[in-house]
């Protein structure tokens, strides 16, 4: 039996019904919770695929044209500097399924848009960064009198 999600706040709620037939809830937080489960409890989502080598004057609305055609689309979202705000030449475009990813990434990696060879590939998880760097240690001192 596949699990039923149910989108709350915040998240969402995760039922099954283990070998046993009791029913276990879940609150999971985010897509990250979701990927945990994907594989072992039969949870099937989006595919977001990394877009690289993108023209610096592509649109979000030019990339919903070329990838619609391969499936339907979640979201197309361009990658901008944030100090400047102009395009960083890549994008991430997220298909409601996986075959639509899988047939857009077969036929448009390497295919010419604007002068420039697009790269695309299935887009990673983004790793937890660790915090700042903590301060240096404090000089030595000469001691107590």
């Amino acid at each position: 039996m596949y699990p039923v999600i149910w989108p709350v706040f915040g998240g969402c709620l995760f039922l099954h019904e283990t070998r046993h037939r009791t029913v276990r809830f879940e609150l999971g937080i985010g897509r990250a919770w979701l990927q945990r489960h994907r594989r072992d409890e039969g949870v099937f989502l989006a595919k977001k695929l990394y877009v690289g080598n993108i023209p610096f004057s592509a649109t979000e609305d030019e990339l919903r044209d070329l990838f619609s055609a391969h499936g339907e689309l979640e979201s197309v979202n361009v990658i901008t500097d944030r100090e400047t705000g102009r395009p960083r030449g890549f994008a991430f475009v997220e298909f409601a399924e996986d075959s639509g990813a899988s047939a857009a990434q077969q036929a448009l990696d390497g295919q010419d848009m604007g002068g420039r060879a697009l790269r695309v590939n299935e887009a990673n998880e983004r790793q937890p960064r660790g915090g700042g760097g903590g301060g240096g240690g404090g000089g030595g001192g000469r001691g107590r009198y």
